[in-house]
């Protein structure tokens, strides 16, 4: 009984110092990344502000999850712009379009699982000399839950190669046309 009390005073300590330890890391996330498009700005603009151009370079979809499966919302560009998914790999999810400005900004709100891990993200755009400059970012809170926290930390290293692929993917879909 002695070894059974000492094992959980151990674990109960373990537990306490992850707690107390992850108040220390950031409560917020951020991702982004960028790429020059050789494309016309309306043509890079509308492969994002329409969401059902996005199979076409999105890492999240039937080549990552047969089963994913995306409903859309009318209407399917521009602000109020809406889908959802489900798949067994790549869970369920939602994301709606909240701003659109041509040549400049598309943000968006999402929520991702069955609690509601909501995110916000954006697309930013700038005319260069080379092409069109988009920068994908995404942030998020990981509140006081210590594991969010954690996980929060390698949310860019987890999440970051994601975004490299979708912006490649973007690249080869806009420079094609």
């Amino acid at each position: 009984m002695k070894i059974l009390k000492r094992i959980l005073t151990i674990v109960a300590i373990a537990f306490a110092a992850i707690f107390i330890l992850s108040l220390f890391l950031p409560s917020v996330y951020h991702v982004e990344r960028s790429i020059v498009i050789t494309s016309p700005m309306d043509s890079v603009f509308h492969n994002i502000n329409n969401l059902k151009q996005w199979n076409q370079w999105i890492p999240f979809n039937k080549d990552a999850d047969t089963t994913f499966v995306i409903t859309y919302n009318d209407p399917s560009e521009g602000v109020g712009a809406s889908q959802k998914w489900d798949g067994k790999k790549l869970g369920k999810g939602s994301l709606k379009i909240t701003k659109s400005e041509l040549g400049k900004v598309i943000e968006y709100e999402e929520s991702l699982g069955d609690q509601d891990f909501k995110t916000t993200g954006a697309f930013l755009f700038k005319d260069t000399i080379n092409g069109v400059k988009v920068t994908w970012q995404e942030e998020g809170s990981n509140g006081l839950n210590p594991i969010a926290r954690i996980f929060g930390k390698y949310y860019d290293k987890l999440i970051g190669g994601d975004f490299e692929r979708g912006l490649e993917n973007l690249k080869k879909a806009c420079e094609k046309k």
